[in-house]
């Protein structure tokens, strides 16, 4: 079987105080395995993004427990063996988008030569090196989104978050960055969940789990 990367068991996330609670995420039980597809599927608000955050490590549950069996502990998993593709906008304004998707090499102490070689080899291969000068703010939504999953590629990480990765692309744009994500992973071995309204998307992945009202309502695996 293989590898457990993240257990959870009962997890919840409530936000505000006592009598005003928001519940976010409601008592999700769930296991990703090494190698795994997860379309993780719901409509706004559902549940999804905040999943996902606790899946990375950004966040932590108000209630049950979350683990990380082959991965280590949560201030270990980034940047390191988890990476995460943000919905919104995530890049950092001062900084080329070359150096943005470089950034996370960096931050795990790869020497500056290597992390800039890499980063550019890999918007080379996204179709993206025409951007690798620009700023952030010389970007489209789209563009931006693209560079954001560059870089959380560009560390080649066990287990890969996205966030809506194609969010604002058309059909066609949208099937080729998947077509390259899934390449991605499929060399590296990583697993990879992504949340995803898009139904074509979602039928591209081996799982599928249904988030409504932040709980998870059903896991389907495709034949």
């Amino acid at each position: 079987m293989p590898e457990l990367l993240v257990c959870g068991e009962h997890v919840a996330k409530t936000y505000g105080e006592r009598g005003h609670e928001t519940h976010a995420l409601a008592e999700a039980s769930f296991e990703i395995r090494a190698g795994e597809r997860v379309a993780l599927v719901g409509p706004s608000g559902s549940g999804k993004t905040t999943l996902l955050h606790l899946i990375a490590g950004i966040d932590v549950p108000s209630a049950g427990t979350l683990e990380w069996p082959a991965l280590g502990r949560r201030e270990e998993l980034r940047p390191g063996p988890v990476a995460m593709a943000f919905q919104g906008p995530s890049l950092l304004p001062p900084l080329t988008v070359a150096e943005n998707v470089a950034l996370p090499l960096l931050l795990a102490e790869v020497p500056e030569a290597e992390a800039t070689e890499r980063a550019w080899e890999l918007l080379d291969a996204m179709g993206l090196t025409e951007l690798a000068e620009k700023l952030p703010e010389e970007l489209s939504g789209g563009q931006a989104q693209r560079v954001g999953l560059a870089r959380a590629l560009v560390s080649r990480p066990v287990l890969l978050l996205a966030d809506e990765p194609t969010g604002q692309l058309d059909h066609e744009h949208a099937q080729r960055l998947m077509d390259l994500l899934l390449a991605r992973v499929h060399e590296t071995g990583a697993a990879l969940v992504i949340a995803t309204h898009d139904d074509l998307i979602a039928e591209r992945l081996d799982e599928r789990w249904a988030m409504l009202d932040g709980r998870m309502v059903a896991e389907v695996t495709h034949a």
